[in-house]
């Protein structure tokens, strides 16, 4: 099981566009942000998946479904 994120398949949106996004339910709302960040305040569904985690890739492969989309957010927006 493996994801496909090719430079190709990675967009940048602004916030009006991510609003409407993520209220589709065919996507999956990551927030990438340490546990810390994620409890002072998150969007409501969002998955926390922290990036500097070592097991960053293991935790993504389990609880995400490759066959969906997949929009990702965090503090400082790179």
């Amino acid at each position: 099981m493996g994801f496909n994120a090719s430079a190709q398949n990675i967009k940048d949106v602004d916030c009006k566009v991510f609003s409407k996004l993520i209220i589709s339910p065919e996507i999956q709302l990551v927030d990438c942000r340490t546990p810390e960040e994620f409890a002072e305040g998150h969007i409501n569904g969002a998955i926390l998946i922290d990036y500097k985690a070592a097991d960053f890739k293991n935790v993504a492969l389990e609880k995400l479904a490759p066959e969906r989309k997949v929009a990702i957010y965090c503090r400082s927006g790179r």
